[in-house]
């Protein structure tokens, strides 16, 4: 402490982070601030009918669905609404079930946005903090623009009263000659005026066509993989030529591939995290099972039947055969979980940088279409596990 009595000794230092800038995802996140009461994207709420957006503008549209069987529901009330909002027959009704069974709520971008807010994510095994900055803040409020349509109903279907022209005397029918002047303006300035006229920029926000959302819960594949890209990668800011890449991630013929994907003696003297001959000898016969599938991925049961270096009948190989892989198209695959155990093992794959959990998941539907047919379909794959075809690698 020096003379001042500020305190001048510095904190235990814990330990240190190294910190990322990302902005792979700047330009789509928004925070939401919902009204007290609302939780529509929440993951215990199933209120959520519909959200709708206007990317270029900002302008979020979300529906809400009201619990009409709650105690605290006017009913009549309800009715009531629906009939003063609900258009002519010619035109879909607001409220198809006479009854306000939905509430809207609108969204308004914060202005000014201060670009002082940003999301964190720490990568998985690391000591790292991958920052996003946020763009833009949106707040929601209950929208009653239903009212709206009613009142132009009634101002359409209303009778105006035409007042009859009053006579003009001879002095105003007489037509005198006026020189009118007007200045030329800017075109340039004209036109940077007239685009910030509020008729012109709520007639930009007209155009623009409203785009239906999927909605994705938080534990979703989809979800996952879009917050993966919350972690820098350094790979993706710059480019690498065709000499790079086949220097990482070398290119291996068909019969190096095939060669690589049968465990044999031959390779088995060097250096690998295949489990060696004399290892194999040393294990129990189960063990001996699961680690020649594990090595080998994809074998038929005669083939197994010659590496393995006990003998045994056929039954007992079999009851130990499927506890570690399932039979597709007469040859017997590795388990998801066993090439992917979810205890000491990594939660996000080295190879694509996708959680093993989606892996495993798009890997057991893959291996059951197998199960159907003899191809399989990539887009199909996609849009059933939400996969992108990026971040699966088949093996």
């Amino acid at each position: 402490m020096n003379s001042n009595g500020v305190d001048t000794e510095e904190d235990e230092l814990l330990f240190e982070m190294d910190v990322f800038m990302n902005r792979r995802l700047q330009s789509n996140l928004h925070i939401l601030q919902f009204p007290i009461g609302y939780s529509p994207l929440s993951a215990n709420e199933s209120c959520l009918e519909r959200i709708r957006m206007k990317p270029k503008n900002k302008k979020i549209e979300v529906d809400v669905s009201l619990n009409t069987a709650s105690k605290n529901f006017d009913r009549g009330k309800g009715e009531q609404i629906a009939y003063v909002a609900n258009t002519s027959n010619e035109e879909e009704p607001y409220f198809p079930t006479n009854v306000m069974n939905k509430q809207t709520l609108k969204s308004a971008e914060v202005k000014p946005s201060l670009h002082q807010y940003c999301v964190g994510i720490i990568g998985d095994g690391s000591k790292e903090l991958h920052l996003t900055p946020v763009p833009s803040v949106i707040q929601f409020r209950p929208s009653f623009h239903y009212f709206d349509k009613s009142e132009i109903r009634v101002n359409t279907k209303g009778t105006a009263v035409k007042e009859e022209p009053a006579a003009l005397s001879e002095d105003e029918t007489e037509v005198k000659r006026i020189n009118v002047r007007f200045a030329a303006l800017d075109e340039e300035k004209a036109k940077k005026m007239r685009e910030m006229t509020y008729g012109y920029l709520q007639q930009q926000v007209n155009s623009e066509p409203w785009i239906d959302l999927e909605f994705h819960e938080s534990d979703d594949i989809a979800s996952q993989n879009e917050r993966r890209l919350l972690l820098y990668n350094a790979n993706d800011d710059t480019e690498r030529n065709v000499e790079q890449t086949e220097r990482i991630c070398p290119i291996l013929s068909i019969e190096e591939y095939l060669k690589s994907l049968v465990f044999n003696e031959s390779n088995s003297s060097q250096p690998s995290s295949s489990s060696s001959t004399t290892q194999v000898k040393s294990l129990s016969l189960p063990e001996q099972v699961r680690t020649l599938i594990s090595n080998a991925k994809v074998v038929s049961f005669n083939e197994l039947k010659e590496y393995l270096l006990e003998t045994s009948d056929d039954n007992t190989l079999l009851r130990y055969l499927q506890q570690y892989a399932m039979l597709v198209q007469g040859n017997w695959v590795v388990k998801s979980e066993i090439l992917y155990p979810k205890e000491g093992g990594p939660t996000i794959s080295p190879v694509s940088g996708a959680p093993i959990e989606a892996l495993c998941r798009a890997r057991d539907y893959v291996m059951w279409q197998f199960t159907q047919s003899q191809s399989v379909n990539r887009k199909e794959i996609m849009r059933t596990t939400k996969v992108s075809w990026k971040l699966v690698v088949f093996r």
